[in-house]
């Protein structure tokens, strides 16, 4: 007796798009990872250009993309803002704004230590 082979019919999954946050609403910031989005290293004078805005607009809507969660990765070592969600980019920018957190924390110490010396 033959048997006869019947097609199994493939399931095939959408691929679906790696978790990311939220896109932002402030156009700065859309202007600024759209920029960032191709993977270059964009030194924040080539941003200041890219969106026509001051510089410290340009900063601080870096900043908002770092608390709605994006990973723009600087470092002191090497110039300019990067979108990266490699391990070693992550660490280095966790450890630059742990360093930041620390050095603003000392400074916060000092004037309040300066206050309770000058009000006794």
């Amino acid at each position: 007796m033959t048997t006869a082979s019947v097609p199994v019919a493939q399931l095939t999954l959408p691929t679906v798009a790696p978790w990311e946050p939220v896109a932002p609403l402030d156009l700065v910031e859309q202007s600024i990872l759209n920029a960032l989005r191709d993977g270059r290293r964009h030194t924040r004078a080539e941003l200041v250009l890219h969106t026509r805005v001051p510089d410290r607009t340009v900063r601080a809507a870096i900043e908002g993309l770092r608390r709605a969660g994006w990973p723009v990765c600087a470092s002191s070592d090497q110039r300019g803002y990067v979108l990266s969600w490699a391990h070693v980019d992550l660490e280095r920018l966790d450890r630059d704004m742990s360093a930041r957190a620390l050095s603003a924390l000392r400074t916060r110490s000092a004037i309040r230590r300066s206050r309770r010396q000058r009000a006794a």
